[in-house]
């Protein structure tokens, strides 16, 4: 809804995403501990409550999201929503960045640095530097991805680390994306990023069935629905990386194959999970 903003200019979209925004913010200021975001779905802790499941990883999406709005607002509503962002971040930094950079994921069995949890709040760091030039944000990023380059993506080390699949494809390479920018060029954190990427790039040549490949992803299957998401992260790096420019054809062919399941012989969408 903020691009839709953007590219037409009608004020009905961003209204929408101020509300949103707005919700977010008065469950926020109900939430223990100060700074969490409501996830808003399933029987995990709600506003109020002391107790019960809380991820870092989901709430840093909204984050994300508030933060989207905030770029986007002006006067005493923008200093809301930044003041929001800052508050969640204040509460990640001080109680689950792990000693080896990565982001612990809250009020969960498992409490190592994850895969998940790195990957969804450091993006949102990245872009929360790049609105506040707040130094903390970049250097706790910049310890994100040396975590996640630390991993082989070829290699499951469960629960932490998962190998390529559509979910780490889509969340730890939007990442990427966003850390580009802050990685000096030649810099070994770079060139093991890139490598990464590259690695990305081969698997989706291999597995999306908009090029052809032939494999057992079913795309509008619950936990798999993550396939029709990958373009976009395709877009995103080919920004980045000009020397993978010709993938946003690639891209475009995959998003039409998406386009094809949904609207099968333009037929409006059957509900999917």
């Amino acid at each position: 809804l903020c691009v839709a903003y953007d590219m037409t200019g009608e004020k009905k979209y961003l209204d929408a995403c101020t509300r949103w925004a707005d919700m977010m913010v008065d469950y926020q200021r109900q939430m223990k501990p100060k700074g969490a975001y409501y996830l808003n779905y399933g029987k995990f802790r709600q506003p109020g409550e002391d107790e019960g499941w809380w991820f870092v990883a989901d709430a840093s999406t909204i984050a994300s999201a508030v933060l989207a709005v905030a770029v986007r607002a002006e006067g005493e509503q923008r200093k809301k929503y930044l003041d929001s962002v800052r508050s969640f971040a204040r509460l990640v930094i001080d109680n689950y960045v792990g000693e080896g950079g990565g982001i612990a994921d809250g009020f969960w069995s498992f409490k190592g640095e994850w895969w998940s949890s790195t990957a969804t709040f450091g993006t949102f760091l990245f872009h929360a530097y790049a609105e506040t030039k707040d130094p903390e944000y970049l250097k706790v990023a910049l310890g994100c991805v040396d975590w996640m380059n630390g991993h082989d993506f070829h290699k499951s080390e469960p629960p932490a680390f998962k190998s390529l699949c559509p979910p780490v494809l889509l969340y730890v390479f939007e990442f990427y994306a966003a850390s580009l920018p802050y990685l000096e060029s030649g810099s070994p954190r770079r060139e093991t990023a890139e490598g990464h990427v590259a690695e990305a790039l081969k698997w989706l040549a291999d597995n999306q069935k908009g090029r052809g490949a032939k494999t057992d992803w079913e795309y509008l299957q619950k936990a798999k629905t993550y396939m029709s998401g990958l373009p976009y992260v395709v877009y995103l790096l080919a920004r980045q990386l000009p020397k993978y420019h010709d993938q946003v054809a690639e891209a475009d062919r995959e998003l039409r194959y998406v386009t094809g399941l949904l609207f099968p012989g333009g037929e409006k969408p059957r509900l999917t999970n």
